[in-house]
């Protein structure tokens, strides 16, 4: 995953629609842009990029904020949806070996 450039998001798990809107609309200028997108994997914000990064095309990498050893279950991994985590690295894999 080469890029010459490196953008972190960071941004609230409680956004409003104007905050989701300006998400998608900043990841979406950025469609022609050799870039990585890097954003945590909560809910809000985390997830919103990292959903328009794909829909646009565009790398992304998702950070956790503690070891595997503490797990990924609760409210604030993409809705508290463990197998939502899963599906993203998935997608990932996927991606990787088919582009």
């Amino acid at each position: 995953m080469n890029s010459s450039r490196i953008i972190a998001v960071v941004g609230t798990r409680n956004n409003d629609e104007y905050g989701k809107s300006i998400c998608e609309k900043c990841i979406a200028d950025l469609v022609n842009e050799d870039v990585i997108i890097v954003s945590g994997l909560a809910f809000g914000i985390d997830s919103i990029a990292h959903k328009a990064s794909i829909k646009n095309n565009l790398k992304t990498i998702g950070v956790l904020a503690h070891g595997l050893d503490r797990g990924l279950s609760g409210p604030k991994y993409f809705s508290g949806k463990t197998n939502g985590f899963l599906r993203w690295i998935a997608h990932g894999i996927q991606k990787q070996y088919h582009s």
